[in-house]
């Protein structure tokens, strides 16, 4: 009797069903390929978005306090800068109430996703808690800095003319700028007042010195056919008899003001961003915050921590890499701290990254109080 050299049913669908599992193997490893791929790229892109702005903060903080070492305490910086809080018309840094921002590096707190002008104004500045060391921390979502920059085009060194202005006014002495050979326009962003106007309100008007420790107010600025510049003192600090000391070549910083934040612009918009303020003049001549600015996108929260004890400042970056379909916790404590905010309704659906950075502020002097 002969034996068949076919395949029996059975074994056809044995060897049918081998391969289908083979088949399905296959794509599944594809599958969770893709997926991986994918996640790891949102992270990367969560990530860097991240250190952005951590790299956007860190050039700026670096040099909160520059050339203000005189200054020690946050009630000190409201005094020389009263035309911002107390002047009539706008008040920038004005807070609700008698709630002051405790500058040079302010926190406040607002707990929106559309933070407008009016909800930024209010933010509270007085969450505070104690940590395990009884230091007290000062949190919010919102950053104030107030920092000296260099003219990125050129320098601005100070050499002493004085000779004849210091002897009748000492509190108004003229220095002549160090500019680069060719010198035609100072070209700088220095604003002098408006004798007639008073545009004492225009943040440009001051500016710093390493070593003078202390904001001055420019009378005068350098035209093209006269190099000298006229600086005031700011006796609300320093008594006349106790004048500062300008060495020349000192270099004249400009003085800067910002406010850090993320958030929408209204109800409509989709994505919360990285936005920026800068401290400007209106149309009218006051200072006022210059439109809420966006510097990267995606950004869910920042938060921040501030140890008055050790002047230790602290941040967090809630970036997210876009949304997978999936729902994700809270992360725990230890990455994204319990006081920061989080809504869940809108989080939990990105794949989210948290960047985090600290920063020593060496310019602000020991023993500085932040009241």
């Amino acid at each position: 009797m002969r034996r068949s050299k076919g395949f029996i049913l059975a074994e056809i669908l044995t060897v049918m069903l081998l391969q289908a599992g083979f088949i399905l193997v296959l794509c599944g490893t594809f599958y969770l390929l893709v997926s991986f791929g994918s996640g790891t790229q949102q992270i990367l892109t969560a990530r860097e978005r991240g250190q952005r702005v951590i790299s956007y903060v860190d050039s700026r903080i670096k040099n909160a306090g520059l050339g203000m070492w005189r200054l020690t305490s946050s009630k000190q910086y409201r005094d020389v800068f009263d035309l911002f809080i107390n002047e009539a018309g706008y008040k920038p840094l004005k807070i609700k109430g008698t709630e002051q921002l405790r500058l040079p590096v302010a926190i406040t707190y607002q707990y929106k996703d559309v933070l407008t002008d009016s909800d930024l104004k209010v933010a509270s500045p007085d969450e505070t808690y104690e940590n395990s060391d009884k230091h007290t921390i000062q949190y919010g979502n919102i950053l104030t800095l107030l920092y000296a920059q260099r003219d990125l085009d050129r320098n601005f060194m100070i050499v002493n003319k004085s000779v004849i202005e210091t002897e009748t006014d000492p509190y108004k002495p003229k220095y002549e700028l160090i500019s680069p050979d060719e010198y035609k326009d100072d070209g700088s962003q220095f604003s002098k007042e408006d004798k007639v106007n008073k545009r004492k309100q225009e943040i440009n008007s001051y500016a710093v010195m390493v070593g003078a420790g202390e904001p001055l107010f420019i009378e005068n600025v350098p035209t093209k056919t006269n190099k000298k510049i006229e600086l005031k003192f700011l006796d609300t600090i320093t008594p006349t008899s106790a004048n500062p000391i300008i060495i020349s070549g000192d270099e004249l910083l400009y003085l800067k003001c910002e406010r850090l934040f993320a958030g929408k612009l209204d109800d409509e918009d989709t994505e919360k961003n990285f936005r920026f303020q800068k401290l400007t003049t209106n149309k009218y001549d006051y200072a006022d915050w210059s439109e809420r600015r966006p510097h990267e996108r995606n950004i869910l929260e920042i938060y921040m921590e501030l140890d008055t004890e050790t002047n230790i400042l602290t941040l967090w970056v809630l970036a997210s890499g876009g949304k997978d379909g999936r729902i994700h916790e809270r992360p725990p404590y230890s990455r994204w701290p319990e006081k920061a905010r989080w809504n869940n309704n809108e989080y939990k659906y990105h794949v989210i990254y948290i960047s985090k950075a600290s920063w020593k502020l060496n310019n602000i002097p020991n023993g500085f109080v932040w009241n």
